[in-house]
C-alpha cells in the first residue's frame, strides 16, 4: 500500500511538473499574442488617422433647413477663410452628431492634402466670427483619450499637426508625439 501511494505521489508530482511547463508555455504565448494585438491596434490607429488626413471638422455651423453641406463648406472657406474652393475640390461632406439643434458639425474631405492644409492654416481667420464657427483636424479617438488623461495629470499643452498629435507635459519640455493609446497611458507613468 505504501508503495502504491509513493508511485501515485510520483505520478502526481510528474503531472504537476508537466502542467507547470505547459502553464509557462501558455503564459509566453499569451504575452506574444498581447504584443501582437497591441501592434495591430497601433497599426490600425495609424491607418485610420491616415484616412482622415484630407478631412477637417467645421464646428458650430448654423443649422439650416435643407442644409447643403458642400455649399456651406465652400461659403465658409471663401467668405470666412479667404480660401477660394469649388465643388471639384471637395470629395464629400457630411454632418456628424446631432443635426436637430441650432448648430451642426460638418466634415469635409478635400481632394488634396495641400488644399486641406491651406484651409486649416487659414483657421485663425475664424476667431471672433459672429456664428462662433471654428475648425479642427478630424482625428481618431486618441484625442478623446488624451483629453481624459489631461484632466487627470494636467498636461502643459497638446495639439495636432497634419493628423499627428503632440504633447508637452511641462511648459518648456520637448514635444512628445502620440502615436497610440499606450503612448497616452505612458504619460501618466512618466
Amino acid at each position: 500500500m505504501i508503495h502504491d501511494l509513493q508511485n501515485r505521489t510520483t505520478e502526481i508530482e510528474s503531472e504537476r511538473d508537466e502542467n507547470s511547463i505547459l502553464q509557462a508555455q501558455l503564459q509566453d504565448k499569451i504575452g506574444e499574442m498581447e504584443s501582437e494585438l497591441k501592434e495591430s491596434i497601433n497599426r490600425h490607429e495609424d491607418l485610420e488617422q491616415y484616412t482622415l488626413r484630407n478631412s477637417l471638422r467645421f464646428m458650430h455651423v448654423p443649422n439650416k433647413e435643407n442644409l447643403n453641406t458642400d455649399s456651406e463648406v465652400i461659403q465658409i472657406c471663401d467668405r470666412c477663410l479667404g480660401v477660394s474652393i469649388g465643388r471639384a475640390d471637395i470629395d464629400r461632406t457630411h454632418t456628424i452628431g446631432n443635426v436637430k439643434g441650432e448648430h451642426v458639425q460638418i466634415i469635409p474631405t478635400f481632394t488634396s492634402h495641400n488644399l486641406k492644409s491651406k484651409v486649416y492654416t487659414a483657421k485663425r481667420k475664424l476667431k471672433g466670427n459672429v456664428n462662433g464657427i471654428f475648425t479642427t483636424e478630424d482625428l481618431t479617438n486618441l484625442i478623446k483619450r488624451l483629453i481624459q488623461v489631461n484632466k487627470a495629470i494636467s498636461l502643459s499643452s497638446f495639439w495636432s499637426n497634419n493628423g499627428r498629435i503632440f504633447v508637452c507635459k511641462e511648459r518648456d519640455s520637448k514635444p512628445i508625439q502620440i502615436k497610440c493609446v499606450s503612448d497616452i497611458d505612458n504619460l501618466s507613468t512618466q
